[in-house]
C-alpha cells in the first residue's frame, strides 16, 4: 500500500478499537487497525465504500474510556479483500477527547515497548 499512512507526522499504533461512522442515517460499525492522534486506519464491516475527500463523523471506542466523537476526512481508499478500508485524517477533535486519545496510543506504545523488551530479556537469557 503506497499510503498516506506512512506519512504521518504523529506516532500510531495498532489496535482492534471500535468505530462507528456515524456520518448517515444510521451508524455503521468500523473496526479500527492502527490510530493515532492524528488519524485512524479503519475497516467496514458492512455499508458502502469511503471515497476519498469525504467527511465522516467518527465514535471511537477505545478500550476502558468514553466514545470520543471526532471529524475526519478520507485521505485513502483502499479496496480490501473482505472489507472496505479508509485511512481518516482527524480535522476536529475535541481539545480533552485529544488528550485522551493522546494518552491512549501513548499508552499502547509503552506497553508494546515493554513487550519488546521482555521478549529482548528472554532471548538474551536463553
Amino acid at each position: 500500500m503506497s499510503s498516506s499512512l506512512d506519512r504521518r507526522a504523529r506516532p500510531r499504533v495498532a489496535c482492534a478499537t471500535l468505530i462507528y461512522d456515524v456520518t448517515g442515517a444510521r451508524a455503521i460499525p468500523c473496526r479500527a487497525t492502527n490510530i493515532s492522534e492524528g488519524g485512524v486506519y479503519l475497516r467496514r464491516l458492512e455499508g458502502g465504500v469511503l471515497l476519498e475527500g469525504e467527511t465522516v463523523q467518527l465514535e471511537l471506542r477505545l478500550e476502558g474510556e468514553a466514545p470520543i466523537w471526532v471529524t475526519g476526512r478520507v485521505i485513502e481508499q483502499v479496496e480490501e479483500v473482505l472489507h472496505d478500508a479508509a485511512a481518516v485524517q482527524f480535522e476536529a477533535v475535541p481539545e480533552g477527547d485529544r488528550a485522551r486519545l493522546r494518552a491512549f496510543v501513548d499508552r499502547r506504545r509503552r506497553a508494546r515497548l515493554r513487550e519488546a523488551l521482555a521478549g529482548l530479556a528472554s532471548a538474551s537469557a536463553g
